[in-house]
């Protein structure tokens, strides 16, 4: 982990000379570990961005409303601002998800960078779609730590009659079923209701656990009627979480996972100060000033981010507060550079303040108290700790420099840290073709540590202890991959690359038609299992075979829904999709019945992924009649495998009868010209990559030996033949240095204008 400011000067310049943007989503996937099973996204979450040094005033916004747009009703966000180094904090302490620390954001003038964020977690099932659960007093779901501590537990009722259910961590595994395992640490207790999302907080170190080993969640119910409920649940299949499942109250293991979510430190960050119960706290008389804080002691290498409740005068929220950290209180040295930042709307007058701070930026010693204090001269009244169970021991309240009410008093806020120092590792996950893979999973092992890859493949874990580890990484359509034996020093940083080899496809796209019903289809959202034949609604037929696809309402409007098939590709192609729509509404406008196709170039089966590709919605002019026409969409693979997405939307309107959407002759088709193809780096032409093709190259450029495809030596792909190629090939053999370049280790065209050649070569 870095620790010295003075590097981050270095990385931070040309100090914001011009403006770039950052953006991405907040969200994470439904299944662990899962990501083509769907996201969840982190609507209304606040987002700050904090510059490097607190050179410029800190921009924040609100998760799935951008500026000046309708809201989105996900996690996107979008912030241009000046150029340099930032952090990134993501926070809504009302919600039920850990807050998101992501640092060193390099914003670069006239760019944009993509930085999707996901919080933390051990274990995530979080599916609402089956109801069949028995009901019970008792559950338990098993899962794997990957962090130190679990600071947060949330799941999903599908029915109630408990009206409190105690929220409990019982292991590590030492056999037998989980209703024999000890608990960890203090069990939580929570109000519940069905359908919504009950949870429980905790601070790191509260329940503590060992990274590797197989834990439980156990949900009780403790209070109202018989005090038995359901959680939703979701079948076991190829696509569930590997490394746990559900168990009822007798401790007999079942054929699902439940829904619930697992929050832990497994990121590099431990969550020294927070509110671990629900609400925002209390206002009271008397405190309103334009000077407040609260101290600490701190557990971790520097601090990470800071959160604060308050509240302006007349209803104004809109404050920009200013931090500053010093030791040991609010006359003590300053520790880091003071920031300002912008406040995050809430509602009546009420804004979340936030700060957060790259590795280093304020360096703290573990066990040493600090204080950290915003301040804004219109005044504020900030919200403070109103439960026991909150209560800090460690720390106090300060007003205006002054300890407040004897030391009684606790700020409602967030206090966050870096988890104690040791080294990274850094790197770039990329496919067989030398394309980056995007949310590819990292993680160092054996440890707590991992990440995701970001929208440009790269990845890094901080906060390594010193040692030799295992680094493996996964995605959606290709098999693992694994670097043996990394070293992690103390303050440095390790960079290695990984290349992950596709998965043999089984899926080819069919049944575009519905001739074969709805085989290789899945259904989603208020889409009806309806596959006609012959004429059907206003003399509709098919508009090619015998048999189309049908939506069909009356009186009302259908939910918004459609179909999509996942199926294999080339990756790096370019391929366009198309789809026959029928439209066809009585009562209303062109906007009660409309279609559109998309396709997601990683693989997701969401249609509310940021990643699907849309073409123009497909409506009909005049109601009462139906016409088929060919919508189309292109979009280029970012890996082995797409989706197709067949959506449709139905507006209802006073008078509105019928609603009706159909879909045929849905088509793919592969765009990218043929080309010879090759594997880069493959001199010899046995498909595989090792010592001989350095040698290969070599005899090529030294003795004279033939070559059938010159592409295949140009190992860097610079267009020339030299002893350049053979150094690279080596390095990444046996120094982990960058893989060939494009077509890669898979084989494919050259992408690249050149004049050499590939007479020969056989894939």
């Amino acid at each position: 982990m870095l620790r010295c400011a003075a590097l981050f000067i270095l990385l931070a310049s040309p100090l914001f000379a011009g403006e770039g943007t950052v953006r991405g989503y907040g969200r994470y996937a439904k299944i662990f570990g899962r990501s083509s099973a769907g996201y969840i996204q982190l609507y209304e979450w606040n987002l700050f961005l904090s510059p490097f040094g607190g050179t410029v005033i800190g921009p924040s916004r609100r998760l799935g409303a951008p500026p000046g747009e309708p809201p989105r009703h996900d996690g996107y966000y979008s912030v241009t601002t000046k150029e340099g180094l930032y952090s990134l904090y993501i926070s809504q302490p009302l919600f039920y998800a850990r807050p998101i620390v992501i640092p060193e954001v390099n914003i670069r003038a006239g760019r944009t960078v993509t930085k999707n964020a996901s919080p933390a977690m051990d274990y995530c099932c979080n599916f609402t779609d089956t109801w069949a659960l028995p009901w019970g007093d008792t559950w338990y779901q098993t899962f794997k730590a990957r962090g130190t501590s679990i600071t947060g537990v949330s799941f999903r009722l599908a029915g109630t009659s408990a009206d409190s259910i105690e929220v409990s961590i019982r292991g590590p595994a030492g056999g037998g079923s989980p209703s024999t395992w000890p608990r960890v640490g203090t069990a939580r207790t929570t109000h519940v209701g069905p359908l919504g999302d009950n949870w429980v907080r905790w601070r790191s170190g509260m329940v503590p656990t060992v990274p590797g080993e197989t834990y439980a969640v156990r949900l009780r119910g403790v209070a109202g009627g018989h005090r038995k409920f359901s959680p939703f649940n979701r079948t076991k299949d190829a696509q569930s979480y590997p490394d746990g499942r559900a168990y009822n109250g007798s401790g007999t293991p079942q054929n699902y996972d439940l829904n619930v979510t697992v929050f832990s430190d497994s990121d590099g960050v431990i969550v020294t100060y927070c509110k671990t119960t629900p609400e925002l706290g209390e206002l009271r008389d008397g405190y309103f000033g334009s000077r407040w804080g609260q101290t600490f002691k701190a557990r971790g290498s520097s601090l990470a981010a800071v959160d604060v409740w308050a509240a302006g005068a007349d209803r104004h929220w809109d404050l920009d507060f200013t931090f500053t950290v010093r030791e040991n209180g609010p006359r003590g040295k300053i520790v880091g550079p003071v920031k300002t930042t912008k406040a995050a709307y809430q509602a009546f007058g009420v804004g979340l303040h936030a700060v957060s701070y790259n590795p280093g930026e304020v360096s703290l010693v573990p066990g040493r108290t600090y204080y950290v204090e915003f301040t804004n001269p219109e005044g504020f009244n900030p919200y403070v700790m109103n439960r026991s169970q909150d209560a800090y021991p460690d720390g106090a309240a300060y007003q205006n420099g002054v300890l407040k009410d004897g030391g009684s008093v606790d700020l409602s806020m967030t206090i966050l840290e870096y988890a104690p120092a040791g080294g990274s590792v850094k790197g770039e996950v990329r496919n067989e073709s030398g394309k980056t893979v995007p949310g590819a999973h990292v993680r160092v092992e054996p440890g707590p540590w991992g990440t995701v890859a970001d929208g440009n493949g790269r990845f890094t874990i901080s906060g390594v202890e010193p040692g030799t580890y295992t680094v493996s990484a996964e995605a959606s359509g290709y098999e693992s991959a694994a670097s043996e034996n990394v070293r992690v020093t103390e303050g440095e940083t390790t960079e290695l690359f990984l290349v992950l080899r596709e998965e043999s496809c089984t899926m080819p796209f069919r049944n575009g038609g519905f001739e074969e019903g709805l085989t290789g289809w899945t259904l989603y959202g208020g889409a009806k299992p309806n596959i006609i034949e012959g004429s059907w609604f206003a003399d509709i037929e098919a508009v090619e075979g015998d048999r189309f696809q049908g939506n069909e309402v009356n009186g009302s409007a259908l939910p918004p829904g459609g179909l999509y098939q996942r199926f294999c590709v080339k990756t790096g192609h370019l391929y366009r999709a198309s789809v026959w729509s029928n439209c066809y509404w009585i009562g209303g406008n062109s906007q009660a019945a409309m279609a559109r196709i998309g396709l997601d170039p990683q693989a997701g089966t969401s249609p509310a992924s940021g990643s699907v590709v849309w073409s123009s919605w497909h409506t009909q002019a005049r109601e009462a009649k139906a016409a088929w026409a060919k919508i189309s969409v292109e979009a280029e693979a970012a890996g082995p495998r797409m989706t197709l997405f067949l959506d449709f939307r139905q507006t209802d309107s006073p008078g509105g009868q019928w609603h009706i959407n159909c879909f045929d002759g849905a088509e793919i088709e592969d765009l990218s010209p043929t080309e010879p193809e090759f594997r880069r780096g493959d001199c010899n032409g046995d498909a595989t990559l090792d010592l001989a093709d350095a040698v290969c190259i070599l005899s090529y450029l030294f003795s004279g030996a033939e070559a059938g495809c010159l592409d295949a030596l140009d190992s860097q792909d610079d267009g020339a033949l030299d002893i350049a190629d053979a150094v690279s090939l080596l390095q990444y053999l046996f120094a982990g240095g960058a893989p060939p370049s494009r077509p890669g280790l898979s084989c494919g065209p050259d992408p690249t204008e050149d004049k050499l050649d590939c007479a020969h070569y056989d894939c």
